[in-house]
């Protein structure tokens, strides 16, 4: 592989309109963007071709950007068509490089490298994946071709055990999907005190941006603010009454779940034992409470 190689792009999906995006004018140039069919234009100066209608694919390293369970037909149906040595990765978070074992046999390095970061859609801002981390694991040479890929990009790497992918991918999913659905359940709530879904987003976002402000300063336990990491024993029973009263059975899920892992971090941060026993005997006749 040269120092600075090209890339085709397999996929036209938001993944890979962003890639093609990004890399653009780059020093790793974006020689082709395939999909299953002919689709709209690319996001940056391609318009993706159809698989089936490349008679040869020429790139250094191929990126398969498609969804999970298309990655290993998408291998399949290119690397018959790939003209010199290659690398071929894919961009799935759950999936370790042995999806692609197949190709793996044929001669092909593979490897994966996962972005750390929420893609919405396929128009990219500037920048999107500049001080990302990317999960990257796989064979050497698609090792080092993902860590030039995301130098390229401006992002970090690290790397993990092929058989800890999905696990890592659930701690991704509990960052990102999870935390915007805890927003969501948060945002109901406070709509219950006659506002309107728009005006209660707009109120608790700063307070969700000061927070993950503070984890990028302090480790969560120091991170942790509110009734519990102060072991105010009144302020969450009034909390745990009022849900009981007026929030969905959800929402007061919720709530009980993660106040046992807030209360967790408070002991780690040194709150006082014996107000960490009343705050947890709360939380369990709030759960006795719900549940009838």
């Amino acid at each position: 592989m040269r120092d600075m190689p090209d890339a085709a792009i397999v996929g036209d999906g938001r993944m890979g309109r962003a890639l093609c995006t990004e890399l653009d004018g780059g020093d790793i140039r974006v020689t082709a963007v395939y999909s299953r069919h002919k689709g709209r234009p690319a996001a940056g100066r391609l318009t993706p071709q159809a698989v089936s209608d490349a008679e040869t694919i020429d790139a250094d390293i191929i990126l398969i950007t498609t969804q999970d369970d298309e990655i290993a037909n998408a291998a399949g149906s290119l690397v018959s068509k790939v003209v010199r040595p290659s690398i071929i990765l894919h961009t799935s978070g759950s999936m370790s490089s042995d999806i692609l074992a197949d190709a793996r046999a044929k001669g092909f390095a593979v490897g994966s490298m996962h972005p750390l970061v929420s893609v919405t859609d396929g128009e990219s801002v500037n920048d999107i994946f500049r001080g990302v981390y990317f999960c990257v694991e796989g064979d050497p040479r698609a090792v080092e071709a993902a860590k030039l890929i995301t130098g390229e990009l401006g992002g970090e790497v690290f790397t993990i055990a092929a058989e800890k992918k999905a696990l890592y991918h659930a701690a991704a999913v509990m960052t990102s999907g999870h935390t915007v659905a805890l927003f969501a359940a948060a945002a109901e709530v406070l709509a219950e005190c006659g506002l309107s879904g728009e005006t209660a987003r707009e109120i608790l976002l700063p307070l969700l941006s000061s927070t993950a402000a503070n984890l990028e300063r302090a480790a969560p336990k120091d991170a942790i603010t509110g009734p519990f990491a102060r072991a105010d024993i009144g302020t969450v029973e009034r909390d745990l009454d009022a849900l009981i009263a007026d929030a969905d059975a959800d929402a007061k899920k919720l709530f009980l779940i993660l106040g046992e892992r807030s209360l967790r971090l408070a002991l780690e941060r040194g709150i006082d034992r014996d107000a960490a026993e009343k705050l947890a005997d709360a939380i369990n006749i709030a759960r006795s409470r719900s549940e009838c």
